[in-house]
């Protein structure tokens, strides 16, 4: 019986100070509530730490909900940049969310598609209009990105919620509980958080600190972000034929959100200067995504070169002052839009009312 009562006692203190970090967790660091839009780029400040764990552990609190009418924001990190509640107050939709997603290629974002429609169903979807945000870097093929997992799924099963093996996982709980396995898990996520800002500003003074040694340019951090960019597409062919597996991913992207009966606008990333006059894989991914979008006829927002250098934290992501100026700038372009273009979900507040 002593055996019995020192086990008892013993869990009897760890749950104590298991809920003791809980309460602190949630106290100190914030979520997204489960009645609020969907957001990655709350994960920059929230418990989740990243704007990719922001997606996969704020949406299972989002699944089946009452169909509303939605515009939905795909893309890769520069995504971020247009801001929901500007969008929504623009716009007739009951509801706007940005699902960006760092580190990305089409691969990465059809898996959040997938897990998305699991998630909200056909009914919900068929109000729906997806804002698919892209430029070239998304078809950096798999093996420039990854070894095996990407990003997204090395995430989903980092914490033990999700399991197997590349392109094949799957929950290790039902999706009623779901929801609440993640609330549980604050302290472990709290935990995490803490590592991962502490290697962030680790990395932020290392840079700092070259920057000081260095001084570049704007041209010359844009300049580098360039040749970055350009490897990490490497080995695409040009012309015609860029990007074939990505742009097969892109396919098989667009037959999914068409057949889940939601809306599909593509809209071109704003790129700086040295990309459009200076980037080889960029006048190939144009030439090959001209030819994509005419074959599939989608409705296209060209917002590629919108922006002034100025504009940029690089050659592709905008800095934070300008978000509010590049939704704005995406607003206009939709208002432009005939109704029949803007899909399911809605149109902005000044549309023209032509369908042609």
């Amino acid at each position: 019986m002593s055996l019995v009562r020192a086990v008892a006692r013993i869990s009897g203190w760890a749950a104590a100070i298991y809920l003791a970090l809980w309460i602190i967790a949630t106290l100190l660091l914030p979520i997204t509530r489960a009645d609020q839009p969907l957001d990655s780029f709350n994960g920059r400040k929230s418990i989740y730490a990243t704007p990719v764990r922001e997606l996969i552990y704020s949406l299972p609190g989002h699944c089946n909900t009452a169909p509303r009418k939605r515009l939905i924001i795909l893309g890769g990190s520069a995504a971020t940049a247009y801001r929901p509640a500007a969008l929504r107050a623009a716009t007739n939709a009951d509801e706007v969310d940005n699902l960006a997603l760092d580190f990305s290629n089409i691969t990465q974002i059809r898996e959040l598609f997938a897990d998305l429609r699991r998630c909200l169903g056909e009914d919900a979807l068929r109000s729906t209009t997806f804002l698919f945000v892209t430029t070239y870097i998304l078809f950096a093929a798999n093996n420039n990105r990854w070894a095996d997992y990407t990003v997204y799924e090395s995430e989903k099963i980092r914490h033990g919620l999700y399991s197997g093996s590349p392109k094949a996982l799957t929950p290790t709980i039902g999706p009623s509980l779901m929801p609440w396995a993640i609330d549980a898990l604050r302290p472990v996520f709290a935990l995490y958080y803490l590592k991962y800002k502490s290697g962030s500003v680790v990395k932020i003074l290392v840079k700092f600190a070259s920057a000081l040694w260095t001084h570049p340019s704007s041209a010359e951090i844009q300049a580098k972000y360039l040749r970055k960019v350009e490897r990490m597409v490497a080995g695409n062919t040009d012309g015609a034929a860029f990007g074939g597996e990505q742009f097969l991913e892109l396919d098989r992207l667009v037959s999914d959100i068409r057949a889940s009966g939601a809306g599909l606008i593509f809209v071109e990333e704003p790129v700086g200067s040295l990309v459009r006059q200076g980037g080889r894989s960029f006048a190939s991914y144009r030439t090959r995504m001209a030819s994509f979008r005419l074959q599939h006829s989608i409705p296209l927002v060209d917002l590629s070169a919108s922006a002034s250098d100025a504009e940029f934290l690089d050659s592709l992501h905008a800095t934070l002052g300008n978000h509010a100026l590049w939704t704005h700038r995406l607003v206009e372009h939709l208002q432009e839009m005939p109704t029949s273009a803007l899909g399911p979900c809605c149109r902005p507040r000044g549309a023209r009312n032509s369908e042609g």
